[in-house]
């Protein structure tokens, strides 16, 4: 508050508010006239009340004192030689028109709240130290894997391992192959015919030659396939059988190929290399077989000239020849070469060639023929008998049938001659000859009691 004195009156006026606009005036003496001069209550009292915010702060006293004090991001500066308060905002709001936008501060010396890292506490008043938290989180550096996994493969391969990340694992795989697959992934050529899979293709040619299929050929036609087949009696009880090659078929004559064959046949054993049933029988002829199971190729002997009994697992077989059994059981000595068979005169079973026919038999004169028959020389498989015939002074005829008319010393015959030997005057003549078989029997005419018919053996009808 001011006061101002003006000239030629001494007097004193107030420039303040109305409670002071009052003129003090000033007696002779310089003395302030008392009665106009204001009370106390309304000289002191700077202020009556004041209004904050819509909150009335009202003096209690005439010395009261109004005090103000600075809030959150308010700043307030005193100037006392210039009487006058600054009121200014601190902090990361610039103004007090940005304060409704200001929410987080970008240099806070501390947290409003503090934290923890890994349980450590942290409000950034101070440097803090981090260590890795057991099981119960990843690090860079770990040694091994809190929980073991297992790592599986699914698909056409299988397998699985346990890992922990410890040390290295190796997975073992087992390959399934597709059992429904429509196609094989890489397409293969089969005898130069491309085949995938997805369609069935037709071989017609192995090595450039032709093929010809199993339902193209008959029983008998797939039993003649061998090359070097060799079979041999080498001792009374035992045989051996070998082929560089030999087809079998089975009871639906599928056909299949054995190779390498080198077998014991042995009349004393049962089932493979031995007798299909039963025990050995004298004066017997006995069907030799190769028999093949898929994996194993042995031999086998039968009375059955067609199908054996197979022992089990053997489905595949073939007959190759045929053996005879004399009077006490025992094999006769023979040899073969593919399909032609021959007696061996071995001194003991055999001492001398097989006789059929000695001594007069019909007549050759007209000539009349006797049936005789072959089944103790030549098996029912036999398809032609070899046979050496003659004697001394004696005419010998030998034919399949009783129908021919030729006589022994006839020159010109008037049927076929399919054997004939003639020996005149005590002269010995012998002539080989072989007659393929039209039955069990041939037919015999002779002319003398020195007449002789052997057999040396027979060709198999494979």
């Amino acid at each position: 508050m001011g006061f101002v004195l003006q000239a030629n009156e001494t007097v004193i006026k107030s420039q303040g508010q109305d409670d002071y606009g009052k003129i003090v005036a000033l007696g002779n003496d310089g003395k302030l006239d008392s009665s106009v001069i204001p009370d106390s209550a309304t000289t002191q009292n700077a202020f009556s009340s004041v209004v904050v915010n819509g909150t009335t702060i009202a003096a209690d006293s005439q010395a009261d004192t109004l005090e103000l004090e600075a809030g959150t991001n308010i700043e307030l500066t005193a100037d006392a030689t210039n009487e006058k308060v600054t009121i200014a905002v601190t902090g990361q709001v610039a103004s007090a028109a940005q304060a409704d936008s200001a929410t987080v501060a970008d240099s806070a010396t501390k947290l409003a709240t503090a934290r923890t890292i890994n349980g450590v506490a942290f409000d950034g008043t101070a440097d803090i130290t981090i260590t890795a938290a057991s099981d119960s989180g990843s690090t860079d550096t770990a040694t091994k894997l809190a929980t073991a996994r297992t790592i599986s493969l699914t698909g056409d391969a299988t397998g699985s391992i346990t890992f922990d990340g410890s040390e290295d694992v190796s997975i073992s795989v087992d390959v399934i192959s597709a059992d429904t697959a429509t196609k094989l992934e890489t397409a293969r050529t089969i005898n130069g015919v491309a085949f995938d899979g997805s369609a069935d293709i037709v071989i017609s040619q192995v090595d450039g030659k032709d093929i010809v299929t199993v339902d193209k050929l008959s029983t008998a036609q797939l039993a003649i396939a061998f090359r070097n087949l060799k079979i041999e009696v080498t001792s009374n009880i035992a045989a051996t059988i070998t082929a560089d090659a030999i087809t079998l078929i089975d009871s639906s004559s599928q056909a299949t190929m054995v190779t390498g064959v080198d077998l014991a046949l042995d009349t004393s054993a049962s089932g493979a290399n031995g007798l299909d049933t039963g025990s050995i029988a004298a004066s017997t002829w006995y069907y030799t077989y190769v028999i093949y199971n898929g994996s194993t190729v042995a031999s086998l002997m039968s009375l059955d000239s067609s199908v054996p009994t197979l022992p089990s697992g053997y489905t595949y077989y073939i007959r190759v020849g045929a053996v005879l059994t004399n009077a006490s059981g025992y094999l006769y000595r023979t040899i073969q070469y593919g399909n032609k068979v021959q007696y061996i005169v071995d001194g003991t079973i055999l001492t001398g060639i097989r006789a059929i026919v000695s001594g007069a038999v019909g007549s050759t004169s007209t000539p009349t023929y006797v049936a005789t028959s072959v089944s103790s020389y030549v098996p029912t498989t036999a398809s032609s008998v070899k046979l050496l015939i003659g004697g001394t002074a004696a005419a010998v005829l030998v034919a399949p049938n009783g129908n021919n008319t030729s006589a022994a010393n006839n020159n010109t015959p008037t049927s076929p001659a399919y054997a004939m030997g003639y020996s005149a005057n005590g002269e010995y003549g012998w002539y080989q000859a072989e007659l393929l078989l039209e039955s069990s029997s041939i037919f015999v005419a002779t002319s003398s009691t020195y007449a002789r018919i052997f057999c040396l053996g027979w060709e198999d009808n494979l």
